[in-house]
């Protein structure tokens, strides 16, 4: 006999979720990671309610998906209000949370926003990098993740300066002979224009053109660059971008390299000036 669901919209304040988790005795390993990520949306007022996702509570009270929305409004010292369905049949838990997961692609393109995977890529890319100064440019801090939710919310902030840099990154991804991956190229350009927006096009394009060029120090990245390309062994992540970072400060003071690297036990991730 299948049990009967009742379903109610709730407002969820600390005090029930504790109440709620109490009576919970099975569950999937609590991801703190993930706690921390709902929370942070939750306290700083960017937690989407009405999504139609259901806290599924079954007939003995335990939590079959919920856990750890629970767990944030706790941690948030928040309310949230939220569908809740009682009654669940326990037997439905090993398919509960099996869909693939959107990723901030999937939200761009749903909310039809031209050149959606590179931008997309390049927001994530670009906050990562403002968040740490890492060459990891799709983490970030830890307990601080990049949601698809802020990815957006970085966008709508200036949504023609990103269709802009989208275009010319793609510009230089073609002129530089795909040696760089459009994406990256984007990160560079808005993290640099940050700091000088007339310098970061300057740059960017007089190493992925390799015309105009002032700076010998641009000339040896590029073909440091070009040389990687086709190795063996392949330029690791950090020192790319560290050697990046060095020669665009090398053209910001004017001074002309005649060989680029980078030792990474010796020198710390160069902070564009």
């Amino acid at each position: 006999m299948e049990s009967t669901i009742n379903f109610k919209k709730m407002l969820i304040t600390p005090k029930l979720a504790k109440e709620l988790l109490s009576k919970n005795n099975s569950n999937r390993r609590v991801s703190d990671t993930t706690v921390s990520l709902y929370a942070n949306d939750m306290r700083d007022g960017r937690w989407k309610e009405n999504t139609a996702e259901f806290i599924k509570i079954a007939e003995d009270g335990d939590i079959l998906d919920g856990q750890h929305r629970l767990l944030a409004i706790i941690k948030s010292d928040t309310c949230v209000n939220f569908q809740v369905a009682y009654g669940v049949c326990k037997s439905v838990f090993d398919v509960l949370d099996t869909g693939k997961v959107r990723s901030s692609a999937d939200v761009f393109s749903i909310e039809k926003i031209e050149n959606f995977t590179i931008i997309s890529a390049v927001i994530k890319g670009y906050l990562s990098l403002k968040n740490n100064n890492k060459a990891d440019l799709n983490k970030s801090s830890k307990g601080n993740k990049l949601t698809n939710t802020i990815i957006l919310e970085e966008y709508k902030k200036r949504p023609e300066f990103w269709q802009q840099v989208a275009i010319f990154s793609h510009k230089c991804y073609k002129n530089f002979a795909h040696i760089l991956p459009a994406s990256f190229i984007g990160i560079l350009y808005s993290y640099l224009y940050d700091v000088s927006p007339e310098d970061s096009r300057i740059f960017l394009n007089e190493l992925c053109s390799g015309e105009g060029i002032t700076n010998t120090s641009v000339s040896v990245l590029r073909q440091a660059l070009l040389k990687d390309k086709v190795a063996q062994r392949k330029m690791q992540p950090q020192d790319r971008l560290a050697i990046i970072f060095k020669t665009w400060n090398a053209v910001r003071i004017g001074k002309n390299y005649r060989i680029m690297k980078f030792d990474r036990n010796v020198e710390k991730m160069p902070k564009p000036i």
